[in-house]
């Protein structure tokens, strides 16, 4: 077959390549009529999904990211609903501080919001109230050592919504706003006062977000590609990804079929942002490439399509496969991001396999506009180097390939140091990035009582077969003395019995903080005392330990156990579609390595600055999992494009100068992609909430370490150290490596 070398096309018009499946559906999307009837799908879709189901924002379930599975605590949880009156109420305590020392007045007005909690003006989910006017006997516990600090607990029944919640919580704080005054200050904490801050915070937080994203992101397009046309085009593409996914979600939740969260939400808006523009740069840059070696705008887009189409693919299946990995987890918080995320992924790459080429057939050469690429025949068939920042860093890569891969992996090595001696945190209350009044309210109780009374541990004994245990008070006795002997308890309380006598309560308060990790440590020991002692007492029966610090020790065991479960999956998923695409058993072993380093060495640097700089207790438990699959799936999207090109162009000019040729024609795209990736989670970093800032922080350092040392020092270094083994055990018909100081202008073939 002869080739055209003015125009890289043989006899038939069409270019050897171009005959296969990608170019074949390529040509579908985009043809005179493809592209109308692709266009006119997509809103006909996106019409049917608006109009049918509910919003998706009406089907949240708070509870979802918060479960843990059938743990001792959930189970301690439950029966003390089930058993106990107003057990699945949720606390508001109501701290009343004055530094100077409670004075009459102070305690006046306490009283005055008694009386008004227990009054038919009350808030609806207002149920029992403990205070020093109600429980008179409790003073000691509600009245801090020091006298200036006071509580009323006030249990509020959990309404169907948490927005209800949120209103009773707003009602009580507007009550007790006039009372405040003469050095006497007043704050609603604990879980009801919480959950409402929450509930405030997320109820903007979409929109904030939102708009955050579109302004960042169209700026950075614009300076991109310097064209309204094409800067915009992404968004639209967005907009209608997003449009379906939120109707597939509210399908689906209403269904049944899973759970949405209002934080999964927002994370999927910004990660459809990321992968909508880093999908829809591939092929613009490769489009705009081929405009310059082919007169024909339609044969440019869809020659450019069949080269990167099957990256986007398997760049798409990567994220999918590494989201679904949530699945397998225990805990809510990763299970219900799951489902959200992947759907959101499956919907932006049928987008941008289908509506983007077809808006670009649409628009043609005009997409580029005031900086249209002209057909140049000097260029037609040859894949020329790019002499810019990427040009000169893959020479320099290319002539110290060891040096390269030698520094940048130290380098590496030496930031993920930064992990050392950092702790997961488990306490949600100091996780507001901005002041609350439950967070305020936390620190003056912390500050004024023992901190395990902020949240004291219940153990429950559960007799077998109905027995009275208030009957067997010296057994519970035996059990309560072994309790107040185990290392980091300060004290048990006096014994209560449900109503039917066959559970005995005893709230235990620990000495340390309830949500720091000594707490979480002493669960485990309690246990094991409580369940030996009962057996020694001949009480019979089980025993169950809840509360916040049993809740946090399970999450951390379950977290644990998910981590182990899941890395390894995403490990291999990935280094499995690596390998399939790359056509090689090497390749995807140290491109999978350097990810991992890059992991490593990102959530060290972003450590060091939450701990070490901006002072935080430490890393949200959640965000080592969250970091690994964001920055594995999404180092992997830009590892595919990178490979995808140093094997063609290997092919063509020999090991040496197609690798420099790869690096520096994908250099620019995916330094924008990468850039603007991080910038969409850079945005999270708004969002007053310790785990999404730290998120934000971590995946966007990552992406830009990725993109600027793994892409391009660590990988293409590692290429031509490994030479023709890069491939095995396929082989590449690699032709002479020509000199780097020879620019050559070879033919397509």
């Amino acid at each position: 077959m002869s080739l055209n070398k003015a125009s890289g096309k043989d006899q038939t018009g069409l270019r050897p390549a171009d005959t296969g499946l990608f170019y074949r559906v390529g040509a579908a999307v985009t043809g005179p009529r493809g592209r109308w009837v692709t266009v006119a799908l997509w809103i006909v879709g996106i019409a049917l999904l608006v109009a049918l189901p509910p919003k998706v924002s009406s089907l949240y379930s708070d509870g979802a990211s918060t479960g843990i599975g059938d743990q001792e605590s959930v189970r301690a949880a439950n029966l003390l609903k089930s058993k106990f009156p107003g057990g699945n109420a949720l606390p508001a305590i109501i701290v009343f501080n004055n530094p100077a020392g409670l004075n009459d007045q102070d305690y006046a007005k306490a009283k005055q919001a008694s009386d008004w909690l227990t009054s038919n003006q009350k808030p609806a989910s207002v149920g029992s109230v403990v205070s020093i006017n109600t429980v008179p006997p409790a003073r000691s516990e509600l009245v801090s050592a020091n006298g200036t600090t006071l509580e009323i607990i006030a249990a509020l029944q959990p309404p169907a919504v948490t927005t209800d919640l949120g209103k009773d919580v707003t009602a009580i704080r507007k009550y007790l706003e006039p009372l405040e005054g003469s050095g006497l200050t007043i704050n609603v904490t604990g879980p009801a006062g919480v959950i409402a801050d929450t509930t405030a915070i997320f109820s903007g937080a979409n929109f904030a977000l939102l708009t955050a994203t579109v302004a960042l992101v169209l700026v950075l397009l614009l300076i991109v590609y310097r064209s309204p046309l094409l800067a915009i085009t992404p968004l639209v593409v967005v907009f209608v990804a997003s449009e379906a996914v939120n109707g597939l979600l509210a399908l689906g939740a209403q269904a049944g079929w899973f759970e949405v969260t209002a934080q999964s939400n927002s994370i999927m808006e910004v990660l459809l942002f990321g992968v909508g523009v880093d999908y829809t740069i591939f092929l613009v840059s490769r489009y705009r490439e081929e405009l310059q070696r082919d007169s024909d705008r339609l044969s440019a887009l869809r020659h450019a399509y069949s080269r990167v189409s099957e990256a986007i693919l398997s760049s798409g299946a990567t994220v999918i496969a590494a989201l679904l990995t949530l699945l397998l987890a225990q805990l809510g918080l990763y299970k219900s991001l799951g489902p959200s995320l992947a759907i959101g992924v499956a919907v932006m790459l049928l987008v941008g396999l289908t509506l983007v080429p077809a808006l670009l057939s649409i628009v043609g050469r005009a997409a580029f506009w005031p900086f249209i690429p002209k057909y140049d025949p000097a260029l037609a068939g040859a894949s020329q180097e790019k002499i810019g920042l990427w040009g000169r860093l893959a020479r320099m890569v290319a002539k110290h390939p060891a040096r390269a891969l030698w520094i940048s992996t130290i380098a590496l090595m030496i930031l993920g140091l930064g992990n050392l001696g950092v702790i997961d945190v488990f306490n949600f209350l100091t996780g507001f990035r901005q002041p609350t009044d439950s967070a305020d309210g936390y620190k003056v109780l912390a500050a004024n009582f023992q901190p395990g009374a902020l949240a004291p541990t219940d153990v429950l004994l559960v007799s077998n077969n109905g027995t009275n245990l208030s009957e067997k008070t010296a057994a519970v006795t035996q059990v309560s003395q072994a309790i107040a002997a185990v290392p980091n308890v300060a004290k048990v309380g006096r014994p209560t019995f449900s109503t039917d006598n066959t559970v005995a309560r005893l709230q235990v308060t620990l000495k340390t903080d309830p949500y720091g990790e000594t707490a979480m440590d002493t669960v485990q020991p309690l246990r094991d005392t409580v369940k030996n002692t009962i057996s020694q007492s001949g009480l019979g029966g089980t025993s169950l330990v809840g509360g916040v610090s049993a809740q946090n020790a399970d999450t951390r065991a379950v977290n644990n156990a998910d981590k182990l479960l899941i890395i390894p999956v995403v490990v291999i998923l990935t280094t499995l579609i690596l390998g399939l695409l790359l056509r090689s058993v090497v390749a995807p072993l140290y491109l999978i390595v350097a990810v991992l380093l890059n992991f490593f060495a990102t959530v060290g640097a972003a450590s060091f600055l939450f701990v070490t700089i901006q002072g935080d207790d430490g890393r949200s438990y959640a965000i080592p999992l969250y970091a690994f699959i964001f920055l594995v799936s999404l180092g992997a999207d830009y590892t595919i494009f990178l490979m995808t090109r140093v094997r063609e162009e290997v092919v063509e000019h020999g090991l040496e100068a197609g690798t420099v040729l790869a690096l520096s024609r994908t250099g620019g795209v995916i330094t924008s992609a990468g850039l603007i990736l991080a910038g969409t989670f850079l945005v999270l970093t708004i969002l007053p909430i310790r785990e999404l800032y730290q998120l934000g922080v971590i995946v966007g350092l990552g992406v830009i370490l990725d993109t600027f040392v793994v892409r391009g020092v660590v990988v293409p270094s590692t290429v031509l150290l490994l030479k023709k083994f890069n491939w095995w055990p396929s082989r590449l018909n690699v032709p002479e490596t020509a000199a780097l100081d020879q620019p050559t202008e070879p033919v397509r073939s």
